[in-house]
């Protein structure tokens, strides 16, 4: 059988670099130092540590080399493109949802460590394509090597989010290395959910971590990954969340149940409890919660 070849990479030079790029890229050490100066960080695993808390504009709050050299038979049904051997997955969280019809792979630029330059074969809203999400966008291609791993993602052309705004020279934090991580917690916020069972709010927590997840060897999350939640209300006190919702879809959001009459501030996740495509564990993690401390409605 004969396998398509997928161009080689490109090393960056002042001729090959657009101008958005150089634009953006001269904003990479600001990226770096938001990393570590913002609320929320997780030492040492690279996620952005921006919450919706610090957000301040339209901004990527995280990258995740999840996957690399997928196999195309398990990956393409996963986009919704064709993939080739070699081909790598990167999620990208963003801060806000973003418009579907504006995502093109040569509107992204992933640059290694050593200054290469690789461009996606497929962006996609694809898995989590819900109305209540779409804050993650999918690159997949050969965009990661694993002598020269990608380094920070540069939105290099015109994406928009659902209200129009145009996210173009937008800079991603340091890419986390889902191989020497896991995946970590980088947005939470409020889902108003009227037909909530009995002795739950109706305010529900939508949780996005990094990259999709699961219980251990890809099974289904369960009780020991519920019991290892901490909802953190407004005055301080830790509620365990009473059931997950929105399961089996293999995306990166997962629902929570929460207490009837408890009002969420925050949430926290204990280490070794969920796993990525590659049954990387997550490390400790936790957020604030977006719209959290209201009145329970």
């Amino acid at each position: 059988m004969n396998v398509p070849l997928y161009p080689p990479r490109r090393r960056i030079t002042a001729t090959l670099l657009t101008e958005p790029t150089k634009r953006a890229a001269s904003l990479l050490a600001i990226a770096a130092s938001l990393a570590v100066a913002t609320t929320g960080t997780h030492a040492g695993n690279g996620a952005a540590g921006i919450t919706s808390a610090t957000a301040k504009k339209p901004a990527i709050f995280s990258a995740y080399l999840g996957g690399i050299n997928v196999p195309p038979q398990f990956f393409s049904p996963i986009t919704g493109c064709p993939q080739w051997i070699g081909d790598d997955g990167m999620p990208l969280v963003m801060s806000v949802p973003i418009k579907a019809s504006s995502l093109r792979p040569d509107r992204f630029r992933v640059i290694s460590r050593a200054g290469v330059e690789s461009t996606p074969n497929c962006a996609t809203l694809r898995p989590a394509d819900e109305a209540n999400e779409r804050h993650t966008i999918l690159l997949a291609g050969p965009i990661a090597d694993l002598a020269d791993l990608p380094a920070y993602v540069v939105i290099v052309g015109p994406v928009e989010d659902v209200r129009g705004n145009v996210l173009e020279g937008a800079v991603s934090p340091p890419v986390t290395i889902g191989i020497r991580s896991g995946p970590s917690l980088v947005h939470a916020f409020v889902l108003n959910k009227p037909d909530s069972p009995p002795g739950s709010s109706r305010r529900v927590i939508q949780m996005v971590w990094q990259g999709g997840v699961t219980g251990p060897n890809g099974v289904e999350v369960g009780t020991d990954q519920l019991n290892a939640i901490r909802i953190i209300d407004c005055n301080g006190n830790a509620h365990t969340p009473l059931a997950f919702d929105d399961l089996g879809d293999g995306d990166n959001y997962l629902e929570l149940l929460v207490p009837a009459g408890v009002v969420a501030e925050r949430v926290e996740v204990a280490a070794g409890y969920f796993f990525d495509p590659l049954n990387q564990p997550n490390p400790a993690t936790a957020v604030q919660v977006k719209k959290g401390c209201r009145s329970d409605s």
